[in-house]
């Protein structure tokens, strides 16, 4: 068997060529390529310090402390002049790092195709089903539904990852100028006849709606981004978040999340405040309405107002007011204008509750015994407990309640189901002691007739056998002498 060839870890090569290239030791992809090249650094500064022992910066106590921030601070200071053939490599290890991922992810994208062709074909014989009236909607459901049958989800996979790359990485007219340096040929310059080009512009509408509807699912859509986002990290156009990362973006989402939270219960709170504050205001004007409980009662207000509304409760009350005050010469109690609106203040007309005028006096006032809610609601019956209802049913019908004898019906039938249970335990038990016992007479008869057989004569002729082997057999045999 040949021996397998090993995979070459592109992404690694490639990450420490253009460190190496940039001398940028910060701003790599992979963490180990960093601890890689602090390592090769360290190796080159050590080789500096045994060629030149004299040099004052490594001869310092504090040599370990400049060496880390060294690192640390390890930026070109200079414009690194790169060779025409390292730029070649590394533009070759792109091109080669970005077609393994289109190649990989293409097989996730054809996996997802897969899976929205078979939903695609339930829902639109759903939709058959459901339209059977519209004979238009019918026949278009049906066209798609042959359509669908000629879909090629290898032809399809390819024209879904081609136009997702060129619309990402060519989509304006300058990058199209000057295309990417690490994108395959193929797919910058397209040629006419690519599946890319024309699967569109040659399928019928039936296929276009199809293809389109597949593509545009949330399994095709999510494996399209993860290889568009495979190629940015792999060229560096983007950063991937580390574990730490992910995690802090996580948690500021959730103190968002909870800070909106917060806010918009405020909002509420205070917009229920505001309510509460109007109440507040015109519950200020209470002692400039009466004087005291005595003139409340004989009914001489101020401004002669009675607290018994009418039905059109929904008015505000200073147009309540309007109509029956008398006129005051204090400029606080004077007449409305005629010109004002009829809704001046915006009075919360339902922040208070139900009061149907039963009663003059506030104090005296029962809502039990009020009429109009004796009218609206049902009396409730005082029922007693379950308690004191069989207490009341003992003293009177004594061992004849009915509660009585179902609890001794009850205890009756548990008494006969045990010992219908008890009989049936015992006559199991008295089956298995009489099987039992039939299985030791058995293995008793046996070894009576074992020892009646035992103890018969024997035949003359084994007697004669018997005594032969017991006895001592001569040497019959011829000796050998070496």
């Amino acid at each position: 068997m040949p021996p397998q060839k090993r995979k070459e870890n592109l992404l690694w090569k490639l990450d420490m060529l253009e460190a190496q290239a940039s001398k940028d030791l910060q701003n790599t992809r992979l963490v180990r390529t960093q601890f890689a090249a602090h390592k090769k650094l360290n190796k080159d500064k050590k080789r500096e310090r045994q060629a030149n022992p004299h040099q004052e910066a490594f001869a310092n106590p504090q040599r370990a402390d400049l060496i880390a921030q060294e690192i640390q601070d390890q930026k070109p200071t200079e414009p690194v002049v790169i060779s025409s053939e390292l730029q070649e490599d590394i533009r070759a290890l792109r091109v080669k790092l970005v077609e393994q991922k289109i190649f990989h992810y293409k097989k996730a994208i054809k996996k997802a195709i897969k899976a929205s062709k078979t939903t695609e074909a339930l829902k639109i014989n759903k939709r058959i089903k459901k339209e059977t009236e519209n004979l238009e909607k019918v026949k278009k459901h049906e066209l798609e539904k042959e359509a669908l049958k000629t879909v090629d989800v290898e032809l399809l996979k390819e024209v879904q990852a081609v136009r997702a790359i060129r619309k990402e990485f060519l989509g304006t007219p300058e990058q199209r100028e000057s295309p990417p340096d690490f994108l395959p040929d193929d797919i910058v310059t397209l040629p006419e006849d690519a599946p890319a080009a024309t699967y569109y512009k040659n399928a019928s509408p039936a296929l276009e709606s199809v293809s389109q509807r597949i593509c545009g699912t949330n399994a095709v859509r999510e494996a399209t981004k993860s290889m568009l986002d495979a190629i940015k990290f792999s060229t560096k156009l983007v950063k991937r978040e580390t574990a730490s990362q992910i995690a802090k973006r996580k948690k500021k989402e959730q103190n968002e999340k909870r800070k909106a939270a917060k806010a918009a219960a405020k909002k509420a709170a205070a917009s229920q405040g505001d309510i509460s504050g109007e109440d507040e205001d015109y519950s200020k004007y209470d002692n400039a309405l009466a004087a005291s409980s005595d003139e409340e009662s004989e009914g001489e207000s101020i401004l002669g107002t009675s607290k018994t509304p009418d039905k059109k409760a929904s008015k505000s009350d200073d147009e309540e007011d309007s109509d029956n005050e008398q006129p005051v010469h204090d400029d606080f109690f004077a007449l409305p204008d005629e010109n004002q609106s009829e809704n001046q203040y915006n009075l919360p007309e339902l922040a208070t509750g139900y009061f149907s005028g039963g009663s003059d006096v506030e104090d005296d006032y029962d809502v039990d015994n009020d009429e109009v809610v004796k009218e609206a609601t049902v009396q409730r019956k005082n029922r007693r407990g379950q308690r004191a209802r069989r207490a009341i049913y003992e003293m009177k019908y004594g061992k004849k309640a009915n509660h009585l004898q179902k609890e001794q019906e009850n205890q009756k039938r548990k008494r006969e189901q045990k010992q219908i249970e008890f009989e049936q335990r015992e006559a199991k038990r008295r089956a298995m002691g009489i099987e039992k016992k039939s299985k030791f007479e058995q293995q008793a008869e046996k070894q009576r007739k074992h020892q009646e057989e035992e103890s018969k004569p024997l035949h003359p002729s084994w007697e004669a056998k018997k005594k032969l082997s017991a006895q001592p057999v001569k040497f019959e045999g011829k000796k050998i002498v070496f």
